[in-house]
């Protein structure tokens, strides 16, 4: 959704139902891809991998941007984080990329 320069996102908490299969966060984001958000949001929490989810959600989506809300980096090998997410951006096979990294402050 935007208006007038104005971009919204939309933050899923799909991940916290432990029932749902990962397959419906990649239904999430075509729906909100199709009601005109800007940018589709996950949070990496309890046993969810949210890069991997997204990863689902970009070959399922076209234009709407992806991205994570928190992920911890202590536990994880920072190469294989980067790669993680550089698979995860072209996930759509397009040459668009749509995935946002934002470092700490």
């Amino acid at each position: 959704m935007s208006s007038e320069g104005i971009r919204v996102g939309v933050m899923s908490a799909q991940m916290m139902d432990p029932l749902l299969p990962v397959a419906g966060i990649a239904a999430d984001a075509r729906a909100m891809e199709a009601r005109g958000f800007a940018s589709y949001w996950l949070p990496n929490v309890f046993n969810f991998d949210a890069i991997t989810a997204l990863a689902l959600a970009g070959a399922a989506t076209h234009r709407i941007e992806l991205a994570t809300a928190v992920v911890p980096t202590p536990s994880r090998q920072p190469i294989a984080m980067a790669q993680q997410a550089l698979k995860m951006a072209r996930s759509d096979e397009s040459q668009t990329l749509r995935f946002l990294v934002k470092p700490p402050l």
